[in-house]
């Protein structure tokens, strides 16, 4: 842009000695010189009306270039930054996944653990049930024959009162019979 401008005014500034360099050769006496002044002068105010133009044209896109640049710099910044938060966004999203995996993994093993220690208790479990089943058949089996024990006695018991009770009987009738004469010891009941 500078290069332009410079051109510009070098060339209108060249223009305006060459015109003012053939206005004092010819000594600006004839008409027709003066003409040519007089349009050079013409072409001098034009060529810096469109200098003036150029100028604020030219400020205008250092304007536009400075605004633009800013933006550039500005969108750079914020693209940095937006790299830095997909970074750390990354970054999170590995060491959650990471985590994850490591849950997993210990959940896999809580998993297996509790199922190996819930195998082994059921299996303790149902040994335990076995051999109380097998101690409760033995001891009903006893039972059972103590019972059958138990009844037997209590029938030879159930005998031997009746055989006491007829024993006092006799004792008694006897006792009657032969009066007071020797007493004869009763039998103690059962």
């Amino acid at each position: 842009m500078k290069t332009w401008a410079k051109q510009s005014l070098t060339g209108i500034g060249l223009s305006i000695s060459l015109v003012l360099c053939i206005c004092i050769l010819t000594g600006c006496k004839d008409k027709q010189a003066q003409e040519r002044a007089d349009a050079a002068e013409a072409q001098l105010k034009t060529n810096q009306t469109q200098l003036k133009d150029a100028q604020n044209e030219r400020d205008g896109l250092i304007t536009n270039i400075t605004s633009l640049t800013n933006s550039l710099n500005e969108v750079k910044a914020q693209l940095t930054t937006v790299t830095n938060l997909k970074d750390q966004a990354n970054s999170a999203l590995n060491e959650s996944q990471a985590s994850i995996t490591q849950l997993k993994n210990q959940v896999s093993s809580i998993t297996r653990d509790s199922n190996e220690a819930i195998a082994k208790a059921t299996s303790t479990i149902t040994r335990q049930r076995d051999n109380a089943l097998a101690q409760i058949k033995t001891l009903q089996t006893t039972i059972e024959k103590t019972n059958a024990q138990l009844q037997e006695q209590l029938q030879k018991v159930a005998k031997l009162e009746e055989l006491n009770t007829t024993l006092q009987k006799t004792i008694d009738d006897l006792q009657k019979k032969l009066g007071d004469i020797n007493k004869l010891p009763s039998i103690p009941g059962l």
